[in-house]
């Protein structure tokens, strides 16, 4: 591409083409969010795509990965903070909660991508990038938890944090399957149990 051609498309389009993918991706689905829907959605050609991001495919991928990130970023800030450890993590509980809310009606194209991500390298790759993020975070916060005494011995960081994020998944399924789920009662339970297991005096004798 000629040096005219570069400067004629800003570098913020960058921004306005994930955005508009994002819009597509919630309407149309991974399949209908075409090259022509994207840049229609965006107010610019075809040709800002291939500039930017190389591949239609790999602006979707990208898309995702911000998508993703927006719903999980709150939840993550919270655990990032030196408050104490139970507080942080029955906090980002509630943030996640209230993520949840503000996501529930992307989780379709969400789960798609999960379904045919083996099939499509560029998203697998996105997904597992969020991914190993988010399982490396959660299982680092329960390592520090153990280390504290505040959660029992037997608890396997790296197995309790896949356990986590795959009922995170399955609740995700559950949101799309069953409209009237009420995931706030299910975060509820959840923060209860948690603040069960770090204060039972039983579940510290076990370790």
């Amino acid at each position: 591409m000629n040096d005219k051609a570069a400067t004629a498309i800003p570098a913020e389009t960058a921004d306005v083409l994930i955005e508009a993918t994002i819009k597509c991706l919630h309407r149309a689905g991974i399949a209908g969010a075409t090259s022509r829907a994207i840049a229609s959605e965006a107010g610019t050609n075809l040709q800002a795509i291939a500039y930017h991001f190389g591949s239609k495919d790999a602006l979707v991928s990208r898309a995702l990965v911000v998508a993703v990130r927006r719903w999980l970023e709150p939840a993550l800030a919270i655990l990032r903070t030196d408050m104490d450890p139970v507080r942080r993590m029955l906090a980002a509980v509630k943030e996640l909660n209230e993520s949840f809310e503000r996501a529930r009606d992307e989780m379709p194209v969400y789960l798609e991508a999960l379904a045919g991500a083996r099939r499509d390298p560029e998203v697998y790759a996105a997904l597992r990038e969020v991914l190993d993020e988010v399982h490396g975070f959660v299982s680092a916060q329960i390592a520090d938890l153990k280390r504290r005494r505040i959660v029992p011995r037997w608890v396997d960081p790296d197995a309790m944090a896949t356990l986590q994020v795959a009922a995170a998944d399955g609740l995700a399924i559950h949101a799309v399957l069953d409209e009237a789920m009420d995931h706030r009662a299910v975060a509820a339970q959840a923060t209860k149990m948690l603040s069960a297991l770090a204060r039972s005096p039983r579940a510290r004798r076990v370790r």
